[in-house]
C-alpha cells in the first residue's frame, strides 16, 4: 500500500483547520474522507475525545470462536508487535490479544481495552468503524485516523459476518506499528475472520441450524424470494434481499408468527413493502425435534393484487395526501374510497386518535388547488361550541376558505343534530367542500345520526393495527417532524419491531407522544429498543404475559435502564442473584442485549 504521507498529513490539517468545510482533498482516499466528514459531524475533538466505556457481559460465544482460532496464530502477533481485537456489532471491544508489552502499555493508554467503543462516533476514523459503516474490509494507515493518538499507528479490519443471516456481528481488527504497515496485513486477518465464522457455525443453536438447513433445502428457484426466519434469525437469498428493506423483515415476521406459535395453517398472505410494491408470501413451517421453531417463507411479485389495483385505479385513481404519510394496502384502500367520493359531502369515521382531522384537511387541500393553510382550509369543532358551529363556519367561508373540516360530529347533542345538517346541506350546496369526521366507538345513532344525513359518502379511516406496514415510516416522519431536521435520528429495525408488536389503542396519537418522549431523552443518531420505554418493551413480549409477569417484566427492564446495562447490578437493585435474573429473563422472554422480546 502506497501513501504519500506528507500529503495525507498535511491534508488532514486542512481539513481539521477549516472545520471539515475543505471539499477537495487530493491524494486522499475518498472513504478515509466521508469518515472524516462523519467524524466531524459527531461533534468529535481529534485531539480530546475518549472512547466511550460499558460495562457490559455480552459476545460469549464470539470470544469462544475467536480463542479457539487465536491459539495457533498468537505467536505472529510478538513478531510485528501488533494485536487483535474483536468488536461486536456496535464497535465495542469484547477482547483483546496481545503478546508485546511494550505495545500493550501504549494500547493500555489509548483505552484500547474490552468495554471500550471504538465506533466511529466515539472516536472517529478507525478501521472497525469504517467495516461497520462500509460493511467491507477496511485498512486506516498512519495519518489518515481521525484520532490524533493512533496517527503512528495502522490497523486492518475486516467483518465477521453471522453464519446464517450474513449480517455483520463483529470486527476483526489488527492494530500494528505504522511502519509496519502492509496490504498482507488485511490478507492475514481476513483468513482468521473466515476461520472464526466456521467457529461460529458450529457453535450455532439448534434452531439457528434447523432454520439453515431448511433454507438450503429449499433455496432451488432463484426467481422467487427466499426468507427462512423467526423472531431473532432471518435468512434469506439475493432475490428476497433486493425485495426486503430492513422494516419488511419485521412486517414479515409478525405476519407469520402467530401461526408459527399457534401451529395454525400456513396460508398466504399479501404485503406491502416499504417500497410500496405488492408480495404474495407464502410460508409453512420449520420443524425440528418436532417443534415448530420458525417459519419457511416464498415470496413472489403479487400480480393479482397489482392487476385488482390497477383496475381500481383506472376508475378512482388513490387521491394523494401531501404531508400524510401511508403505503399500506389498507390506506391505499382508504385512499381509493376518498377518490370515488369526488366532490361530494364526506364523514371520515374511525377510531380515536388514527388521524381522521389529517386526512381530511389534506384531502380537502388537493381538491380545492390550495395547501393545508387555515385560511384555504378551515377547522370547527363541534366539541369546543356545539351551538355556534355553523356561525363559525359563516365566518370561515367569508375569511376566504374554500373547504371546511367539520370535527367530532359525533358529539352533537341530539336536539341540535337536525339545524347543523341543514346548515352543512346549505353550505355544500353553496359549493363549499366540507368534510366531517365522527369517532367510530362513540357515535350514538339514535340521537346524532341526523346529524350525519346531509353527508352522502362514509369513508372510514384505518386503525394502525389494520396497517402494521406504515408503523416504520410513520416513526422516521414523526421523528423527523419532532426534531425539526435538526439532527439525523433513525430507527433501528428492532426498535420498530418492539413498536409494531405494541397495542396502540390511541393509534397515531399514540405513536407522536412515544416520539416525543423518546427525542425528548438524550441525544442520539440511532434510536435502538434501549431507548423506549421499559413499559412498552414489556407490552411487546413475543409472547401473551399475564398481568404479573408483564410487571415483572418492566420492574427487570427498569431496573436494567437504572443499571446502565449492567447485569449484576441490575440484580442487586431487584435484590435478586445474578442467576435469578437470567432466569427470569429467559421466561419472560427479554432480550438482555436489548433488541426484542
Amino acid at each position: 500500500m502506497q501513501l504519500d504521507v506528507s500529503t495525507i498529513r498535511r491534508r488532514r490539517e486542512e481539513f481539521l483547520g477549516s472545520g471539515g468545510s475543505v471539499t477537495r482533498l487530493e491524494g486522499v482516499r475518498p472513504e478515509i474522507v466521508a469518515s472524516w466528514r462523519r467524524s466531524m459531524a459527531y461533534g468529535l475533538d481529534p485531539s480530546g475525545s475518549r472512547p466511550a466505556f460499558t460495562d457490559e457481559t455480552t459476545g460469549e460465544q464470539l470470544i469462544a470462536a475467536m480463542s479457539d482460532v487465536l491459539e495457533r496464530r498468537r505467536h505472529h502477533l510478538a513478531d510485528i508487535s501488533a494485536s487483535l481485537t474483536l468488536t461486536d456489532h456496535r464497535g465495542r471491544i469484547l477482547v483483546r490479544y496481545v503478546e508485546d508489552s511494550g505495545f500493550q502499555r501504549r494500547l493500555d493508554a489509548h483505552d484500547v481495552l474490552p468495554g471500550f467503543s471504538f465506533a466511529e462516533a466515539s472516536i472517529g476514523t478507525n478501521s472497525g468503524a469504517l467495516v461497520l459503516e462500509t460493511g467491507t474490509s477496511a485498512l486506516v494507515a498512519g495519518p489518515e485516523h481521525f484520532f490524533e493518538e493512533s496517527l503512528e499507528l495502522t490497523c486492518a479490519g475486516v467483518p465477521v459476518r453471522h453464519p446464517s443471516t450474513r449480517r455483520i456481528v463483529a470486527t476483526l481488527n489488527l492494530t500494528c506499528r505504522f511502519e509496519h504497515t502492509s496490504p498482507l496485513l488485511l490478507a492475514w486477518v481476513s483468513d482468521l475472520a473466515l476461520q472464526v465464522e466456521a467457529n461460529l457455525t458450529q457453535r450455532m443453536s439448534r434452531t439457528e441450524q434447523a432454520l439453515l438447513g431448511a433454507y438450503q433445502q429449499a433455496n432451488h428457484d432463484t426467481r422467487l424470494g427466499l426468507v427462512c426466519l423467526d423472531e431473532r434469525t432471518i435468512v434469506s437469498n439475493a432475490t428476497a434481499a433486493r425485495m426486503l428493506a430492513p422494516p419488511d423483515h419485521t412486517v414479515l415476521w409478525e405476519s407469520v408468527s402467530e401461526a408459527v406459535s399457534s401451529r395454525a395453517g400456513f396460508g398466504s398472505v399479501r404485503l406491502t413493502l416499504a417500497n410500496g410494491d405488492l408480495v404474495a408470501a407464502t410460508a409453512e413451517p420449520v420443524h425440528d425435534a418436532g417443534r415448530v421453531v420458525g417459519a419457511l417463507v416464498r415470496l413472489r411479485p403479487d400480480g393479482d393484487t397489482r392487476r385488482r389495483a390497477a383496475t381500481l385505479a383506472s376508475t378512482a385513481p388513490p387521491v394523494e395526501l401531501p404531508g400524510v404519510t401511508g403505503r399500506s394496502d389498507a390506506w391505499a384502500t382508504m385512499r381509493r374510497s376518498l377518490a370515488a367520493a369526488g366532490d361530494e359531502p364526506t364523514v371520515l369515521t374511525g377510531e380515536p386518535g388514527v388521524g381522521k382531522h389529517a386526512v381530511a384537511r389534506a384531502w380537502l387541500a388537493a381538491r380545492t388547488g390550495g395547501d393545508d393553510d387555515p385560511v384555504v382550509v378551515a377547522t370547527v369543532d363541534v366539541a369546543a361550541a356545539p351551538a355556534d358551529v355553523l356561525v363559525s363556519i359563516d365566518r370561515a367561508i367569508a375569511a376566504g376558505a374554500r373547504g371546511v373540516v367539520v370535527q367530532h360530529l359525533d358529539q352533537v347533542p341530539g336536539r341540535d343534530a337536525p339545524a347543523l345538517a341543514r346548515g352543512l346541506r346549505r353550505v355544500a350546496d353553496a359549493g363549499i367542500a366540507v368534510v366531517g369526521t365522527c369517532t367510530d366507538h362513540e357515535l350514538d345513532p339514535a340521537p346524532a345520526g341526523t346529524a350525519l344525513d346531509w353527508a352522502r359518502r362514509t369513508v372510514r379511516v384505518p386503525s394502525l393495527a389494520e396497517r402494521p406496514e406504515d408503523v416504520a415510516p410513520l416513526l422516521e416522519d414523526l421523528t423527523w417532524r419532532q426534531v425539526g431536521g435538526l439532527r439525523r435520528q433513525r430507527w433501528t429495525a428492532a426498535a420498530t419491531q418492539v413498536v409494531a408488536r405494541s397495542a396502540w389503542p390511541g393509534n397515531i396519537r399514540g405513536l407522536e407522544s412515544l416520539v416525543r418522549q423518546v427525542v425528548s431523552g438524550p441525544e442520539q443518531t440511532r434510536v435502538t429498543p434501549e431507548h423506549l420505554p421499559s413499559r412498552l418493551r414489556a407490552r411487546a413480549a413475543r409472547r401473551q404475559l399475564t398481568g404479573l409477569e408483564r410487571i415483572e417484566a418492566q420492574a427487570v427492564l427498569e431496573a436494567l435502564a437504572s443499571a446502565g446495562g449492567n447485569k449484576r447490578a441490575a440484580a442487586d437493585l431487584l435484590g435478586i442473584a445474578r442467576s435469578t435474573l437470567y432466569r427470569k429473563v429467559r421466561a419472560l422472554g427479554v432480550d438482555l442485549d436489548g433488541q426484542t422480546f
